[in-house]
């Protein structure tokens, strides 16, 4: 798939994970074709996991955010484990007081940990160095700034 079809967002599969490098900023036209290539990948792939990579994002609001958040649900609803990586520390503060709803989702700060976390369901968050939030916890993005500043497990 070429990379600039999708508004600059590239589709690649390694370690048994569809990897989704996010642009710096995506349109609501651009995103839907995302949405739509990413089910479709998925589907035809059969790969039991994704990552959604924001290495390159430097801004996110809430709405943005909760495009991603429907696109991580719909993946989840096809059996996919998910994990968005690479949050800058601005954007994990800014979630993180604004409220936004990130029940059900997995957060890591580096790839490799990423891959750790959806290999296993089971995975130690303190020892991945992500954070999992399990649906109906009730926990907020405020857990992935503790561990972003080394207190999780303490």
């Amino acid at each position: 798939m070429r990379a600039n079809a999708l508004g600059g967002v590239s589709l690649t599969e390694a370690q048994g994970c569809l990897i989704v490098n996010m642009p710096e900023d995506v349109v609501d036209d651009t995103f839907a074709q995302l949405h739509e290539a990413v089910a479709q990948r998925l589907i035809d792939s059969r790969l039991p996991a994704m990552i959604l990579d924001f290495s390159g994002v430097q801004i996110l609001d809430l709405h943005e955010f909760e495009r991603i958040r429907k696109l991580a649900r719909m993946a989840d609803f096809l059996g996919v484990r998910v994990c968005v990586v690479a949050f800058n520390p601005g954007i994990a503060a800014f979630l993180a007081h604004s409220g936004a709803d990130t029940e059900g989702m997995q957060f890591s700060l580096l790839m490799e940990d990423a891959f750790h976390l959806v290999g296993s369901r089971r995975a130690s968050p303190q020892k991945a160095f992500g954070i999992f939030l399990s649906r109906g916890s009730g926990a907020r993005l405020s857990g992935l700034l503790l561990l972003a500043h080394g207190e999780a497990g303490k």
